[in-house]
């Protein structure tokens, strides 16, 4: 089983990938399981890719990370970020939560970098992890309905062109025009 992840481990983690100004707003602890891995069962756990899911008040932020071995322990360390990822909120075509018996699946989807992570989100790995991760699904949902609209340049549904036979007030061809 895995040991329990205090915040200030979290923050150990959290406090180099931050900007200046930005604000954590919520963080979630969880485990990304290759297929091959879920069908090992409990071998299959040196597979596992282990992330802190961090949402600011500008982006979502993946922190992996790896537990550190007993020697370094002693030390004062006992995680070390193995990499991360970070993305705007703008670039976040899609979140997901999805219920299990013991935790939540969080699926976050980036077409632009065509990236899909698919993190387990367990009850007992964190204070809080459950809240967190419907949290960052808020937050995401929150962001998408304060959006900016679209630029001039921008074609929308209402600048395209009508269906054959059919014209009204706003296609009209200049030929054809009210006087």
């Amino acid at each position: 089983m895995t040991r329990p992840f205090h915040d200030r481990q979290a923050m150990t983690l959290v406090a180099p990938v931050l900007y200046p100004g930005e604000q954590v707003l919520f963080r979630a602890r969880g485990a990304q399981k290759p297929w091959y891995a879920v069908w090992l069962g409990g071998l299959g756990k040196p597979f596992w890719k282990y992330w802190l899911v961090i949402a600011t008040n500008q982006r979502i932020v993946f922190v992996q990370h790896a537990h550190v071995r007993e020697e370094a322990q002693r030390s004062g360390g006992e995680y070390v970020t193995v990499g991360t990822d970070a993305f705007a909120w703008d670039e976040v075509d899609d979140i997901e939560l999805d219920a299990r018996l013991l935790g939540m699946t969080l699926r976050v989807r980036v077409e632009c970098k065509n990236i899909s992570r698919r993190v387990f989100v367990p009850r007992g790995w964190m204070r809080g992890n459950i809240h967190a991760a419907y949290g960052i699904a808020d937050t995401w949902r929150k962001s998408r309905s304060t959006s900016t609209p679209p630029p001039p340049w921008v074609r929308t549904a209402r600048d395209q062109e009508p269906e054959s036979g059919k014209e009204d007030a706003l296609h009209r061809p200049p030929s054809i025009a009210r006087t």
